[in-house]
């Protein structure tokens, strides 16, 4: 238990908060974190503060992603990413449809 208390009653410097975020941003978990930060590997759980901030960041994170595959996507640069989120994001589908050519199958993909 006293473990615990003195991991609450730890400070971190505006730097080290900084380098946080930053392995954060990068997408780096709770526990990968605590290993490069050299902390104790449940850390960041006894701190709700940092824990918030990382999640917040995390979520910045995920932001940036989807704005940059939008722009891809927009500019009609990417076809792999407008399906990416064609599925994803429009609910869409593929769909094969079975044509039948005499004793030929031919299955076509489709986009719903």
């Amino acid at each position: 238990m006293g473990q615990i208390n003195d991991m609450r009653r730890i400070i971190l410097t505006p730097a080290q908060i900084k380098k946080a975020e930053g392995y954060a941003l990068d997408g780096c978990q709770n526990n990968t974190i605590c290993t490069l930060m050299g902390w104790d590997d449940n850390f960041i759980d006894q701190k709700p503060d940092i824990r918030k901030l990382l999640t917040k960041k995390r979520a910045e994170r995920k932001l940036k992603l989807y704005k940059a595959q939008n722009s891809k996507a927009l500019t009609g640069n990417d076809t792999t990413m407008q399906i990416w989120l064609g599925k994803n994001v429009l609910d869409q589908a593929d769909k094969n449809e079975t044509k039948h050519s005499g004793e030929v199958t031919l299955a076509a993909p489709t986009i719903t």
